[in-house]
């Protein structure tokens, strides 16, 4: 699948991992209603940025990197679109909270 999306310049695709703590019946649960971070794997990159003076910005991460980030960051791909039963989505570089080493 990921072959077929090229993310643009700035926006990272993500292969999303399951919320870590979820019923039966696939509801998310948390103790309270603090945002929650979110656990995903780096897939594609679009282009390098540009700086002011034109010099490429190296991206953060590498493909296959597990990063975290904000429950509201970026916007889910449609099921149709993905067809292999996994959640994706695209958010700004700019957008990962952290990654993991």
């Amino acid at each position: 699948m990921s072959h077929a999306i090229r993310p643009k310049q700035g926006m990272v695709l993500l292969e999303m991992f399951p919320p870590e703590a979820t019923t039966a019946g696939g509801l998310h649960l948390h103790p309270d209603d603090q945002e929650v971070s979110q656990k995903a794997r780096v897939v594609r990159f679009g282009i390098w940025r540009q700086d002011k003076r034109g010099a490429l910005i190296p991206h953060p991460c590498l493909p296959g990197d597990v990063v975290y980030i904000s429950q509201r960051a970026g916007r889910w791909l449609d099921a149709w679109v993905t067809g292999e039963g996994k959640r994706w989505k695209i958010v700004e570089e700019t957008e990962l909270l952290a990654i993991l080493t």
